[in-house]
């Protein structure tokens, strides 16, 4: 496996994804891309940029989405970017899926972009979901169709905190309300790593009305009352700041971490994952140190999992609350990730990652895919 990455902050479209086209042809010295995957800013005209892909590479699958901010190894953070990553060599083989109206029917849309596989084994998927629907069960029903034997991960589509300019890629077309991946098989490992920062506080409050991602009551009173007990009135684009943490098994128990994605009238929220009726669940806060901390432990632990010994590419996706918090220390999270590389001893390693409003991942492998917010998941590919 050979995978490539090309970076660039140009502000017209077309210059910026030639740019981008053009570092990683400088890398394949000659060799065609399998597949491609693009992550650029909403500020871009994504149709040009396709149709760029599509010239350069016409035989390559193209399969990506917005995200809100993009991060490479050699080009550091930038808030509006585009970001390609090349995948060639003999030893692998590729497909890319597509499931369209995913919130109208979350089951018949992941359903569809996996009935074409045939005798198709993936040892990796990496996923992109509108934030339309419950991320959850994207993340889980993918992990139940694509099998035990393949790596789930990716995020949640984004934008710049507008909650709908969100868009996914496939092939030429850009898409809304869509999932799409890309589905590498062959001779090479995966590897997943989790980290967050953010700690649970106070006490353990009760679910008391909730339906998937949409949690009515806390404790028997609208489920916004809860944040405004801990914080004060807070603006709606701001809760994603404060995740809660979720105990389905008891305060005493595991926990996940959901981010809220904005309330109505009457108090509801609605989160950007499920949130069972009857879990416990405890309010959050973070330090900025402790975000950054959360990001080199997540490439050391996807390094920890990792069974082989050439790694040729590690990916990043992390929360975009982690770069609103961040503010103006955003640009210090690609370097926390680098210093997760130089402490395995592999500085050089190419490095690729965004900000999503979901990361997709499994923090224990045995477990599979779940959706995490609030976290970076990194995910280590090579030989």
């Amino acid at each position: 496996m050979r995978a490539v990455l090309g970076h660039s902050d140009h502000f017209d479209s077309a210059t910026a994804i030639e740019a981008a086209i053009q570092q990683c042809e400088a890398q394949l010295g000659g060799e065609t891309p399998k597949a491609v995957l693009l992550a650029a800013s909403v500020e871009y005209d994504h149709a040009v940029m396709l149709e760029g892909l599509r010239r350069h590479w016409p035989e390559s699958l193209r399969v990506g989405s917005t995200t809100d901010g993009e991060i490479s190894a050699k080009n550091g953070y930038h808030e509006d970017s585009v970001l390609v990553v090349a995948f060639a060599g003999e030893n692998i083989d590729a497909r890319v899926i597509v499931g369209r109206d995913l919130s109208s029917d979350p089951e018949a849309a992941i359903a569809k972009s996996v009935e074409d596989l045939g005798g198709f084994e993936p040892r990796l998927a990496l996923l992109t979901a509108s934030p339309t629907t419950d991320g959850n069960y994207v993340a889980q029903r993918m992990q139940e169709l694509l099998g035990s034997g393949c790596t789930v991960v990716g995020g949640l589509s984004a934008d710049h905190r507008e909650f709908a300019n969100y868009a996914e890629f496939y092939g030429d077309e850009v898409l809304h309300d869509s999932v799409v991946g890309l589905l590498l098989a062959g001779d090479f490992h995966a590897a997943c790593g989790i980290g967050s920062g953010w700690m649970p506080i106070g006490d353990a409050h009760l679910v008391t009305k909730s339906a998937g991602h949409v949690v009515s009551e806390i404790n028997g009173r609208p489920a916004i009352d809860v944040y405004r007990d801990y914080w004060g009135e807070l603006p709606a684009d701001s809760l994603g700041e404060f995740p809660i943490a979720v105990y389905p098994d008891g305060p005493d128990g595991e926990f996940y971490l959901r981010a809220s994605l904005g309330h109505d009238e009457q108090g509801a929220i609605r989160f950007a994952g499920d949130v069972p009726q009857g879990a416990s669940v405890r309010i959050t806060e973070v330090l900025p140190e402790g975000i950054l901390e959360g990001s080199a432990g997540a490439i050391l632990s996807a390094f920890g999992n990792y069974a082989g010994s050439h790694p040729e590419i590690a990916f990043a996706f992390s929360c975009a609350a982690r770069k609103w918090v961040l503010g103006t220390q955003a640009s210090e999270d690609c370097g926390s990730l680098v210093d997760g590389l130089q402490r395995y001893g592999v500085p050089d390693l190419a490095l690729a990652g965004g900000y999503y409003f979901g990361e997709i991942g499994a923090a224990v492998p045995a477990c599979g895919a779940r959706l995490h917010n609030e976290s970076c998941i990194a995910v280590v590919i090579g030989d």
